[in-house]
């Protein structure tokens, strides 16, 4: 479940599926996508909410390496080869109104990991 779009927030976050597929409510994963993500678990989240907040801001505030697509070249064999380009995404500083925007997901998140009668304690 998305809690917000790009087209609409400077954030783009989700309830995430568990690597584990995990019914335990404290396994919950609450994602942030950019470039690069960073994600909690509900525990994380309903322990300490202004803590994790300030790791979001944290986290922007870094540079970042990565990669990105450049290309998709076709093979001869009819197949396709991605080709990627080394990337450095700047440090970004995060707005205190855009905390606020993202503490109202965070606590939707919360209240659907808590309401959720699929999952186990």
């Amino acid at each position: 479940m998305a809690y917000s779009r790009w087209s609409n927030s400077r954030w783009y976050t989700f309830w995430c599926v568990h690597p584990t597929d995990s019914k335990k409510r404290n396994e919950q994963i609450f994602e942030i996508c950019d470039f690069p993500t960073i994600s909690f678990t509900f525990k994380e989240l309903s322990d300490n909410l202004p803590e994790c907040l300030s790791r979001v801001k944290s986290h922007f505030a870094q540079e970042h390496k990565g990669n990105i697509l450049k290309d998709i070249k076709k093979k001869p064999d009819g197949s396709s080869e991605l080709i990627y380009e080394e990337t450095t995404w700047g440090p970004v500083v995060t707005k205190d109104s855009e905390l606020k925007e993202l503490t109202g997901y965070m606590k939707k998140f919360i209240k659907d990991v808590l309401t959720d009668p699929d999952l186990e304690d």
